[in-house]
């Protein structure tokens, strides 16, 4: 399995100066190619090919004046180059797919944040030490050994100044962890971060609304500062730890989560949700900010990679009705539940938590036991009989 290994970088002053000139030098070469492809087919109707760019690299080198573009590892020009064709294969996918396109942009200093080693121009030197070229040798906190094949290298600064070095490794072993026999379905929501079909629940840690007051303190401030100067930059890193606080946060409570679930079960349940809509179709009612805040599809990606490491099952069903659907009777309510219901209650006496009643028809949607819609695979009779999936009729 690919896996990537992420550690804090410690860069002394002269190596910092030679990164920082490495990626305005990458930064100025992406908007230039970006620029080159724009000019020739608004003018002439001519499509440049990432390959044909990769070309002119050489007589860039040779060119007078441009000299500093030596010290720059060939393989990282080239993976600078793939990027602008990469921006503009997804920009024609998105006008494929009838999406907002969103055509390539120009890129500003402080955005073009990394650059990329491939097969050449990086040496690992073993306890926490690596060469690259350009840049010299970088010490970087080995908290964990490196595991399988370095396929690259990439150092990277983030918002806050700080930089980090990732390992895209190959071939990395997969840690199996023991089968339990044991399944379980999960409903995500707002509320509560998630309910599985035994109605356990997971509380929504909101650590965005949490944070929101210093935040705002910290941007009015941000918002004072003059548009130039040492000290909006100070303020800047200020605002730019606080968000990255958040982010780390959730990511901690994400993969402790995820981790919880594929040491326990070996088959995990979980909606296929539409998340980008549910953002734009939610922002009117204002809780777009709540989506990003629970952060949903970060989680997905956590606990696909935590299940295909452990050996365990992920799957994905369809969303439609979960919410809706009486999971005793299989049959859906004349009065469409809103948001603000939070029971579920059914003429056949079933009465419980909107988000266990979810959780029970997402588990169930898995085994196949019905459709996606009114008509069920299976005969009540049938249904009934499986009693991880029959709920007491309360009176």
């Amino acid at each position: 399995m690919r896996k990537t290994f992420r550690y804090k970088a410690k860069l002394n002053r002269k190596a910092e100066a030679r990164a920082r000139q490495q990626l305005h030098l990458l930064c100025d070469l992406y908007n230039n190619c970006l620029e080159h492809r724009k000019t020739l087919y608004r003018g002439y109707g001519i499509s440049v090919s990432s390959f044909e760019q990769m070309k002119e690299l050489t007589e860039i080198k040779r060119s007078e004046g441009l000299e500093v573009y030596q010290e720059i590892g060939s393989q990282v020009l080239q993976e600078t180059v793939g990027r602008v064709d990469l921006a503009f294969k997804h920009f024609f996918r998105r006008v494929k797919n009838g999406e907002t396109p969103g055509y390539p942009r120009f890129k500003g200093k402080r955005y073009y944040k990394s650059l990329t080693f491939k097969q050449a121009g990086w040496k690992f030197l073993g306890q926490g030490r690596i060469h690259l070229q350009g840049i010299g040798n970088i010490k970087f906190f080995e908290s964990r050994p490196i595991e399988g094949e370095i396929k690259t290298v990439t150092l990277k600064r983030d918002r806050c100044g700080d930089w980090f070095l990732y390992f895209s490794c190959d071939n990395v072993e997969p840690e199996l962890l023991p089968k339990t026999g044991q399944e379980i379905g999960l409903d995500m929501g707002l509320e509560k971060f998630l309910t599985d079909d035994k109605n356990n629940q997971v509380t929504n840690p909101r650590f965005l609304r949490k944070s929101e007051r210093n935040l705002k303190l910290e941007q009015r401030k941000l918002a004072k500062k003059g548009r130039s100067g040492k000290n909006r930059e100070k303020q800047r890193v200020r605002v730019a730890k606080l968000h990255r606080k958040v982010s780390r946060q959730r990511t901690d409570f994400h993969f402790k989560t995820a981790h919880y679930l594929v040491k326990n079960y070996d088959k995990i349940v979980v909606e296929d949700l539409d998340i980008k809509g549910m953002i734009e179709k939610e922002c009117q009612k204002g809780l777009n900010k709540s989506i990003h805040d629970v952060g949903w599809a970060s989680f997905m990606q956590v606990l696909l990679f935590k299940a295909e490491k452990a050996g365990k099952e992920v799957v994905m069903v369809d969303p439609r009705n979960t919410s809706q659907l009486c999971s005793n009777c299989r049959s859906l309510p004349k009065v469409k539940k809103t948001l603000r219901d939070r029971t579920h209650k059914c003429d056949c006496g079933a009465r419980l938590d909107r988000d266990h009643n979810a959780a029970r028809n997402i588990l169930a949607r898995s085994n196949k036991i019905y459709e996606v819609g009114k008509q069920p695979l299976a005969s009540a009779e049938e249904v009934n009989k499986r009693e991880d999936l029959r709920i007491p009729l309360l009176q």
